[in-house]
């Protein structure tokens, strides 16, 4: 029986729903139950989006983290509590795009600080209180003091020391060839990225990290020749993914997990030359899978049997 697109289409949709949902996607987590979408973590409680956590909890997009809480898109940083776009800090607390700094609370874009308390847009700091110098005896004096006020007060003060400096247009760090988006990290080479890390020679990625050659991803994770993933991990020449990981050479599939050359496919694992989750010869899935590339326009596919 000929295979053409829509009918494809719509017994894949029928499949998915025919199906159980589960109930959360991750992947090698330990002691963290109540997670969702984030992988290799351990100890962790109300985590989203991310990977390679441990002893953390009420964190979105976290990466690399040990001991944080309630901290959103903060990477590779320990200790730290209530931070937000915070890459490489220790010991901080309700810091905003801050990289490299340690002991630091209530500051906004500083770099590379050390012992600073309200501060914003500093550079190479240390013992600094909303951006006034002090030795380091005056700060810890002055700073014993602060601690008495609520947390309410230093925030209010931060905001009106925030408005006097002015803004940068978009956050990247050590970025090449990529001018447009927002929040990059060591990224080159790539067009339209937002809370992206690692990636190069990729276009149109939203909390991607480590992307190669890619395009068109969300929440993905080293994926390299992909497009149109999401929630994915470690995929290769593969399109149209949702919530899979390990796939190679698979195309329209969901909750896939180390599938390789699979095609309108659903909650499978380890499987190979599987069409609507029909197991086939390798040369009957080719010639399945043929058609369909043909009438959307895609080449042939270099797995096939000559």
């Amino acid at each position: 029986m000929k295979v053409n697109l829509m009918s494809f289409l719509e017994d894949y949709q029928k499949l998915i729903k025919s199906l159980p949902q589960p109930p959360r996607y991750s992947l090698s987590n330990e002691n963290a139950p109540y997670v969702n979408s984030i992988h290799y973590i351990k100890n962790c409680y109300l985590c989203y989006d991310g990977g390679y956590a441990e002893d953390s909890a009420y964190c979105l997009f976290p990466y690399k983290i040990t001991d944080c809480f309630d901290c959103d898109f903060t990477y590779e940083s320990e200790l730290c509590c209530e931070c937000i776009d915070c890459q490489k800090c220790y010991n901080c607390g309700y810091c905003e795009e801050c990289v490299l700094c340690r002991d630091c609370q209530f500051c906004f874009f500083c770099r590379d600080c050390r012992d600073c308390f309200g501060c914003v847009g500093l550079h190479h700091n240390k013992y600094c209180l909303f951006n006034k110098q002090y030795s380091k005896g005056g700060y810890f004096k002055k700073l014993k003091e602060l601690k008495k006020k609520p947390v309410e007060k230093h925030l209010e003060k931060l905001e009106d020391l925030k408005r006097s400096y002015p803004r940068q247009r978009v956050h990247t760090l050590k970025s090449e060839n990529t001018p447009y988006g927002n929040f990059i990290t060591n990224c080159a080479n790539s067009y339209w990225l937002f809370d992206s890390i690692g990636s190069q020679d990729c276009a149109y990625l939203y909390q991607s990290k480590f992307g190669r050659n890619s395009f068109d991803l969300d929440q993905s994770y080293e994926c390299e020749l992909c497009y149109e993933c999401i929630a994915g991990g470690f995929c290769y020449n593969s399109s149209y993914l949702t919530n899979c990981t390990y796939c190679q050479n698979c195309h329209y599939c969901w909750h896939c997990d180390h599938c390789e050359s699979c095609f309108g496919c659903a909650n499978l694992q380890n499987a190979k030359y599987c069409f609507l989750n029909r197991q086939y010869k390798k040369g009957e899935y080719f010639k399945r899978v043929g058609e369909i590339r043909k009438e959307i326009g895609w080449p042939s596919d270099p797995q096939m049997p000559s």
